[in-house]
């Protein structure tokens, strides 16, 4: 399934180069690498959008956008660590012709039925977009973490900030949360993927359907008892407007982060790509950092005394601009 998004220009690299980096915050077991060898030049114009050719006011912000995913992809592969479980990421430019930022495709899986291989396209001629040459200190954003009752304890819902600075961290989307966004859909959450659709059901695009639920057991949260993620019935995304909003700051909520916010990876949604991808507790490190932790999990007795404290800055995409399928 793609997933769309309106995505921003970057600022960087050489066009010809052709890249294939692997990100490796786990020395043993790094399961996103990314290839470039698609991607082109990337141009951005003095408002922030994005284009695939040069011309008048227009800056090669390649490097840029190659930097913000590299750190993306860091945040996941510290996220999670299955072995054996690997997936390849291509980028490419496309023009949505103003309808998304972005999307994402799962092409292939691997003999356990989990991806192997997925697609992510940014948007050209279309949207502003904010791109951070220093992802890892959200010093643009206004970062906030929260907790919430579920599963007979505190689980992280929120690590999430409006920007802090004028211009178009304000009014652009942040380029680290859609590659974090979209990284996520091709690691589980998606429609395109059976051990996804298995666990929550098939899509239902009906007027009024009732949410699906991914169910998070006590043997992988360690929490007393189980509790239900909400997935809204159409696509693969959490629903953020149930339970007041209490889930919407997931990276992958509908309607979710807008432009001018930063939304870094919840507890929450590990757990529940920990679920999609049979992971064992081992194998998920909860506490939404970009860098490993010195134990392979973080306890959720740290995760609670944590849970309230201030974290990073966001920027929340709505449904209405966000266009996220």
């Amino acid at each position: 399934m793609l997933l769309k998004l309106k995505f921003a220009p970057l600022m960087g690299l050489t066009a010809a180069t052709a890249l294939f980096l692997t990100v490796a915050a786990k020395p043993a077991a790094a399961q996103v690498s990314l290839d470039f060898s698609t991607l082109g030049t990337v141009y951005q114009d003095t408002t922030g959008v994005l284009y695939d050719t040069s011309g008048v006011g227009r800056t090669d912000v390649t490097s840029l956008f190659v930097t913000d995913a590299q750190a993306a992809a860091q945040y996941w592969n510290n996220a999670i660590s299955i072995p054996g479980f690997s997936v390849s990421i291509n980028f490419s430019l496309f023009d949505f012709s103003g309808t998304a930022v972005g999307d994402s495709g799962i092409n292939t899986t691997d003999a356990n039925g989990r991806p192997a291989t997925s697609t992510i396209r940014y948007g050209v001629n279309g949207s502003k977009n904010f791109f951070d040459p220093t992802p890892f200190d959200n010093l643009e954003f206004a970062i906030t973490s929260r907790s919430a009752a579920l599963g007979g304890g505190q689980v992280n819902v929120s690590r999430f900030g409006p920007a802090l600075v004028p211009g178009l961290p304000t009014d652009g989307y942040d380029v680290l949360t859609v590659d974090l966004h979209e990284i996520e859909h091709s690691l589980g959450y998606s429609s395109g993927l059976d051990r996804f659709l298995n666990l929550v059901g098939p899509s239902d695009k009906t007027a009024g359907a009732p949410d699906r639920q991914l169910l998070i057991p006590t043997s992988l949260s360690g929490l007393p008892s189980d509790f239900n993620i909400p997935i809204v019935p159409g696509s693969a995304h959490i629903d953020g407007v149930v339970q007041n909003g209490l889930f919407n700051d997931t990276i992958v909520a509908e309607p979710g982060f807008g432009s001018g916010q930063r939304a870094l990876p919840t507890d929450v949604e590990i757990l529940g790509l920990g679920v999609i991808e049979g992971a064992t507790p081992s194998q998920i490190h909860l506490g939404g950092s970009p860098v490993p932790e010195s134990s392979s999990l973080v306890s959720l007795g740290l995760l609670l005394a944590l849970g309230t404290g201030g974290m990073v800055v966001a920027t929340k995409k709505r449904k209405s601009a966000k266009q996220v399928a």
